[in-house]
């Protein structure tokens, strides 16, 4: 396996020097050897030479794909007129070695063929890797990098189709991974089988953001799907194990693709990226505070399973609600957003102190205060109208009152403001 490794990265070094730019016809003939010899040797139920049979396959036909995706991925339809058939061929590749994955996992346990089911898992995660080549001239045509012979304003429906073509390919693979197949051999488990293609749909429509209407509401629509697939996840998890990716990574996807769609600042402001990434949070803590049907251990994967107490469930979603609306009122001053900080922030406050919750208590009563003063650092009266804010400040004034004097009256007086705080869950 050495000398093959030292053998081949000589050969590559020759030729770079000798300016070869069409590697496959090189890199395929060992590469394949490398996959049939592993394969025979797993099916004749063989131990390896230096290598597991399976790690000596899984190498071999990694060796066959992974530089191809690397060269298309840098190269795209390049100088030599090789890109578009590197391309359907790293599809095609996708498609075949799925094929061949189902086939592995459907293999029972007294085929003669059964050692092969062996392999499924190393046909899978290739599967995957030349998935990525779709993906990657999807950001390719979004950077500008390939031509593509379509109106710039339209130029987001091939990267959809070729992003979720991908992702599919990607997706499915997955959810064969799953498990151990007929014959018994292991799969893969966990949380992040379908994370490849959470990325493989996002990341070729980042690319390709535009100032137009498109583009934008595009990138909206999946960064909804997104936040969706995070709540969808929070309420199986308290059931039942799931396969989804964690919350924390559905939501980051999601953040990246609002943040892209936003990033153009055509159309629509802050507030409708915000509030829904925020309350989307919200919700999955709220889902997290029922207790679950079933024992769930608290790790990275597990949130908002397996966690308690606000500051951990509700915290986040709180700050993404509000911050951004913060620090866009000192930038863009707009009488509504002011009001609309104050109103939240109020309405955490009063729920805090009805559900006895420290976080939105806590994190409202700090709201309020960061508010007023950026609101006066941007000139009060300029941008934003006086008397509709000075009348919001008597209100939330009131409301304040109104909360004090209720908790007041239901403590009897008996406890002072730290034994209070320290009562919120």
């Amino acid at each position: 396996m050495l000398a093959f490794a030292s053998w081949t990265g000589a050969l590559w070094c020759i030729w770079a020097l000798a300016g070869v730019t069409v590697a496959e016809p090189y890199i395929l003939p060992p590469a394949l050897v490398a996959a049939t010899v592993g394969a025979v040797l797993v099916a004749r139920g063989r131990p390896g030479i230096g290598i597991p049979a399976v790690g000596l396959f899984a190498v071999g036909l990694a060796t066959a794909v992974i530089p191809s995706v690397a060269i298309f991925s840098v190269v795209g339809d390049g100088p030599d007129g090789a890109g578009l058939w590197r391309g359907l061929a790293l599809a095609a590749a996708a498609l075949v070695l799925l094929v061949l994955g189902a086939l592995a996992r459907r293999l029972a346990a007294e085929s003669r063929l059964a050692l092969l089911a062996r392999l499924r898992v190393p046909l899978l995660l290739v599967s995957i890797a030349a998935a990525v080549a779709g993906s990657a001239q999807a950001v390719r045509w979004g950077l500008g990098l390939d031509a593509v012979s379509i109106d710039p304003q339209w130029l987001m429906w091939p990267v959809l189709a070729v992003s979720v073509g991908s992702a599919v390919l990607a997706g499915l693979a997955g959810w064969l991974l799953l498990g151990p197949s007929r014959s018994g051999a292991p799969g893969v488990g966990g949380r992040w089988v379908y994370a490849p293609a959470s990325v493989l749909l996002a990341v070729g429509p980042i690319a390709a953001t535009r100032a137009t209407a498109l583009p934008i509401f595009a990138l909206d629509a999946l960064g909804f799907g997104f936040l969706g697939l995070m709540i969808v996840t929070a309420v199986r998890s308290r059931s039942r194990d799931v396969t989804l990716p964690p919350v924390w990574f559905s939501f980051a996807v999601a953040w990246c693709l609002m943040v892209a769609s936003w990033s153009t600042r055509e159309i629509l402001r802050v507030e409708a990226y915000s509030l829904p990434l925020g309350l989307a949070l919200l919700a999955v803590g709220v889902i997290g505070m029922r207790p679950a049907s079933v024992p769930v251990r608290s790790g990275l994967t597990s949130w908002p399973a397996g966690f308690q107490g606000s500051w951990r469930l509700l915290a986040a979603g709180i700050v993404v609600t509000l911050l951004p609306s913060i620090l866009a009122t000192g930038t863009d001053p707009q009488t509504w957003r002011a009001i609309l900080v104050l109103a939240l922030a109020l309405v955490s406050i009063l729920i805090g102190s009805l559900r006895r919750l420290g976080a939105p208590f806590v994190i409202g009563l700090i709201v309020l205060p960061i508010e007023n003063i950026v609101v006066f650092a941007v000139q009060l009266g300029r941008s934003i109208g006086a008397t509709p804010w000075w009348i919001t400040l008597a209100t939330a004034g009131a409301v304040l009152l109104v909360i004090a004097a209720t908790s007041e009256r239901r403590s009897a007086g008996q406890k002072g403001v730290a034994a209070r705080l320290r009562d919120l869950r």
